[in-house]
């Protein structure tokens, strides 16, 4: 089974200040890296955005 593998980046929006966010979202943009913020810091946070993006990803990957 090929696997493709893919970069983005997840922002914990409530942790690190404005400006770093600018700078991060910037670079992601740069770089053609997709950029995923999660407002909320805790590990039921990331794992609903993480699930949001894995659904988000094998719906177009169904497209292909």
């Amino acid at each position: 089974m090929n696997r493709e593998v893919s970069v983005l980046k997840v922002l914990f929006t409530s942790t690190v200040s404005h400006q770093m966010i600018h700078t991060a979202v910037k670079e992601a943009k740069r770089k053609k890296i997709p950029v995923f913020r999660c407002h909320n810091s805790s590990g039921a946070s990331l794992e609903g955005l993480l699930q949001e993006i894995e659904a988000a990803t094998s719906f177009a990957a169904i497209g292909k």
